[in-house]
């Protein structure tokens, strides 16, 4: 039989799963994406982002971030900032103005103005 198979049938190198990498890349999406929601959850979000980046790096054997945590830290730290944001100007908006934008709002919902008999 033949001795040298060559590069055919080498077995395929090993790939690391970047699990929480992937996580952190997840956590750090949601919480871009909720941060119109209150911006409490963009801030859970973005903190769980960032220890799974972190968790990621300590776990690779390199030491280093992988691609994949490296953007989801980033995205997290993003989404923190967004979140921060959002319950900022949520706390400084004054209580009738904010009376003011559910009124209009639950009217434009309704779809006749105030009078209207219908």
């Amino acid at each position: 039989m033949y001795q040298n198979r060559g590069v055919y049938n080498q077995p395929f190198p090993r790939q690391d799963k970047d699990t929480f990498g992937v996580l952190s890349l997840v956590c750090g999406i949601f919480s871009i994406v909720t941060c119109c929601c209150g911006g409490l959850a963009s801030v859970v979000l973005g903190i769980f982002a960032i220890v799974f980046a972190r968790m990621s790096k300590s776990r690779h054997f390199s030491g280093q971030f992988t691609t994949a945590a490296k953007a989801g830290l980033i995205v997290g730290i993003i989404g923190i900032v967004f979140g921060v944001f959002v319950l900022l100007v949520g706390f400084m908006i004054p209580e009738e103005v904010m009376q003011e934008i559910i009124n209009e709002y639950e009217q434009s919902m309704t779809g006749y103005p105030d009078g209207w008999d219908v």
